[in-house]
């Protein structure tokens, strides 16, 4: 089975607390594809990321390519390491978890764009949709079995 792993926490107008991996079996080694002038002129304001654990290359401790070369992303929060999902799909390296969460506040006032209510979203302290310490396998009991 040929797959790409965005366990994505929240997409609004950016993406945020991601772990992007890709299968061994896979040629595809970019994280990110941002294709067409539209979506390229939204990079670093209405597309932008945080927290992201880079795993996309092929083999272990290949970790790829964040981006195509036609666009240049701020990757000051993205570390490049093997994502070592676990049986739930969360990652467990070291470098997923004891972040602080995100502000959203803040964030909606640094992205005009962003529409993230704080209200509604989980703050967390991990990169990923599931809890690393598998507290919460929020898919669990609604996905087909074995898509995962």
């Amino acid at each position: 089975m040929t797959f790409r792993i965005p366990v994505i926490r929240y997409l609004i107008a950016a993406l945020f607390s991601l772990v992007a991996a890709v299968s061994s079996e896979t040629a595809v080694d970019t994280c990110i594809n941002v294709d067409g002038s539209g979506s390229e002129a939204l990079v670093g304001s209405a597309l932008v990321i945080n927290n992201w654990i880079q795993d996309c290359g092929q083999g272990s401790g290949v970790h790829g390519s964040l981006s195509g070369s036609n666009v240049s992303f701020d990757a000051s929060t993205v570390v490049e390491t093997d994502a070592a999902l676990d049986a739930l799909l969360s990652s467990q390296a070291p470098e997923a978890s004891g972040l602080s969460p995100l502000d959203w506040d803040a964030i909606n006032g640094a992205y005009a764009d962003s529409v993230a209510d704080g209200d509604y979203l989980d703050s967390t302290d991990y990169i990923g949709a599931v809890n690393p310490d598998g507290s919460d396998p929020w898919w669990a009991g609604w996905t087909v079995s074995g898509s995962l």
